[in-house]
């Protein structure tokens, strides 16, 4: 989507890295300090930073997932029974909006806020029993880690809408994630 809109603004594209990819990013501030322009993996909506940046049109709704082991997977196929099990430790990205939903929707669960995928992955056996995020994302890492597999619970999270934060004070950049989907970029 985004090698879309640099093409048909005329415009050559570098990714440029952001460590911390969910809290403690400062994202506002690498977007202040025009470090980037946008920041396009970060797809959730926060109220958290509402005033510090501009959140585009949301492009799409995330499928709220688990990353698990793939022999776990029926652990994790239903929400009831994820809830009723209080030692499930689950990471979650340490993000107001989904520490929020996952512990109004399994407020007995272990939830376990996370920098990234990365330290679920990379931690010890037992430390976690799943991670919970976009199932879009953790798919993928699904394919690097075969070992593990995604599972959707039933009944089902709420959905989250992705979108591009640009700078506070750049108008011109509120629909461009809608305008992106239109033109056939995603």
């Amino acid at each position: 989507m985004v090698n879309s809109l640099a093409y048909g603004l005329g415009l050559t594209l570098e990714f440029v890295p952001i460590s911390g990819f969910f809290a403690g990013a400062d994202f506002a501030g690498r977007l202040d300090s025009g470090y980037c322009d946008m920041v396009i993996s970060r797809p959730a909506l926060s109220m958290a930073n509402l005033g510090k940046v501009t959140y585009t049109d949301p492009y799409f709704d995330l499928t709220l997932a688990f990353l698990v082991e793939d022999h776990r997977r029926r652990d994790f196929s239903r929400l009831e029974t994820i809830d009723a099990n209080p030692d499930l430790r689950i990471a979650c990205p340490n993000e107001p909006y989904y520490l929020d939903w996952v512990r109004r929707l399994l407020p007995n669960a272990q939830i376990i806020p996370v920098p990234d995928v990365q330290t679920f992955l990379l931690a010890e056996k037992g430390e976690f029993d799943a991670m919970l995020f976009g199932g879009e994302s953790l798919a993928v890492y699904s394919l690097i880690h075969p070992q593990f597999g995604v599972v959707v619970p039933k009944p089902s999270f709420p959905s989250v809408p992705a979108a591009f934060m640009v700078p506070i004070g750049e108008p011109e950049w509120r629909e461009i994630g809608s305008a992106s989907c239109r033109q056939g970029g995603a």
